[in-house]
């Protein structure tokens, strides 16, 4: 089903499902873009994943902790994601209906690029892996 803008995602579907995957602060953190990495989840759920619901990704920075947040109109969706990822369940925030949680590393980084395949065509196929 259709991406969302973050925005529009959340005005949409008030009581969403989450997974949550972050980014170490500089100094710990894997060597990858952020930006590359939210193309990547992107890539790797419209193609691979193929929610049957409603969905969004965004890039936040929240006390300094960089966070990709896909949230999904449907728990299955977001199921899918967090099994693959191998994300932890989190204990009820109130803020979605359920979430879960995992910090991206090396090993992460490598099935998501490896599940995602190359990038769609006209897009730099060369980008560095470094953080920015």
């Amino acid at each position: 089903m259709a991406k969302l803008d973050w925005s529009a995602f959340l005005q949409a579907h008030r009581e969403a499902h989450c997974v949550s995957l972050e980014v170490a602060p500089e100094q710990d953190a894997p060597t990858t873009n952020l930006r590359q990495l939210s193309d990547t989840v992107k890539r790797l759920v419209r193609e691979q994943l193929k929610p049957e619901g409603l969905w969004a990704i965004q890039l936040s920075r929240q006390q300094g902790v960089q966070l990709l947040q896909c949230a999904f109109a449907r728990l299955e969706d977001a199921c899918s994601l967090a099994r693959l990822t191998r994300a932890s369940k989190c204990t009820d925030s109130g803020e979605w209906l359920s979430h879960w949680f995992i910090r991206v590393n090396d090993e992460l980084l490598d099935l998501l690029f490896d599940r995602a395949g190359p990038p769609d065509k006209g897009r730099d196929r060369q980008r560095s892996r470094s953080l920015s």
